[in-house]
């Protein structure tokens, strides 16, 4: 399977998901023009713990199935921002998300990590426009379409099309607890 089909493949697996992630009243104001500096830093003290344990996943399962693919982790951004706004991180008090059982679920995974970072450059656009003076590491990108391409070329490479429905599957796995967690932070916030 090439790189665009395998994309497009989880794209609209995803598609419903990944709209409801979006659209999650933490994250929504992120692309308003009136976002306030208290949403703003809601959503990143949300964001925190679900980064956090799908990066810590994803090294681990890179380090087994795929040691040379290039991930850099972002949460040292968020951590950054977070103390520059003088805001503490929000836990995780859902089930963590398991690790990836193999490369095809991996790249489920990173599927969504990796995604990401394209929505990041229209929130960090966002935000220097609306908040010029807040941090936003964790939303600014460097080469996200060198990283993107990337991704797709090891995609191909680690999932087989017989594999695919491990990675639509982990991918699924994976909106699914952003958007528990994120459920569950903005009960606790009230």
């Amino acid at each position: 399977m090439d790189a665009p089909t395998l994309g497009k493949t989880l794209r609209d697996a995803t598609r419903p998901d990944h709209r409801r992630l979006d659209h999650h009243p933490l994250l929504a104001p992120l692309v308003r023009h009136d976002l306030d500096l208290t949403a703003y830093a809601n959503a990143l003290a949300a964001l925190h713990a679900a980064q956090s344990r799908a990066e810590a996943i994803i090294a681990q399962a890179l380090a087994t199935h795929c040691p040379d693919y290039p991930f850099t982790p972002r949460l040292a951004d968020l951590e950054a921002d977070l103390a520059d706004l003088g805001r503490r991180p929000l836990g995780l008090a859902i089930a963590p998300l398991a690790p990836a059982a193999g490369p095809a679920a991996l790249m489920g995974q990173l599927y969504v990590l990796e995604g990401s970072l394209l929505g990041a450059q229209v929130i960090a656009y966002q935000i220097a426009r609306t908040l010029p003076q807040a941090p936003h590491r964790y939303f600014t990108v460097r080469d996200v379409e060198h990283r993107w391409s990337r991704f797709t070329q090891f995609a191909v490479y680690l999932c087989p099309p017989l594999e695919q429905e491990q990675a639509m599957a982990a991918a699924l796995a994976m909106f699914r607890f952003f958007r528990e967690h994120l459920d569950d932070c903005q009960a606790r916030l009230g």
